[in-house]
């Protein structure tokens, strides 16, 4: 549940949100918590980005606050019934609680086209598992000790 006050609310992704992006996925704290930690370079995103933009197994939408201010992104890798899920908010937003109501808001953007919610977190990054776990994900057995997988059934 979003904080009191603030209601989160999701839209795809446009070119206009690249630069956001680009400067949320660089930030010091994403990438300490990255799976991939190494920044990554303006031209390398731009095609990254404009492929996402036009894959139709990808799903990539931007959370908002009650104001309209971007807060975050999630990302979901639709395979065979399944999504991986991938969320990173932006700098400004962490510590307000949105994580799990950002997680939420976005589900209803791939409901039909995925039965099983996949999301790998570092085992260090306890925000982001707490995050999970409020939005109903379970821990699937088997993980490794660096990197923990979470499961939700739709």
């Amino acid at each position: 549940k979003a904080p009191a006050g603030m209601n989160v609310t999701t839209r795809p992704a446009t070119l206009a949100d690249s630069d956001s992006l680009l400067a949320w996925r660089n930030d010091p704290g994403t990438r300490a918590n990255s799976v991939s930690p190494d920044p990554v370079e303006p031209e390398v995103h731009a095609v990254w980005f404009a492929r996402v933009l036009h894959d139709p197994n990808r799903v990539l939408v931007i959370g908002e606050d009650s104001d309209g201010t971007p807060i975050g992104m999630v990302r979901f890798d639709l395979t065979a019934g399944h999504a991986e899920v991938s969320i990173n908010l932006a700098p400004a937003a962490r510590g307000k609680s949105l994580s799990t109501p950002l997680l939420r808001a976005a589900e209803h953007w791939i409901t039909g086209r995925a039965e099983v919610l996949v999301a790998a977190i570092k085992a260090t990054n306890q925000p982001s598992i707490r995050a999970f776990e409020r939005a109903g994900y379970r821990p699937l057995a088997g993980d490794s000790a660096d990197l923990l997988r979470f499961e939700k059934r739709l």
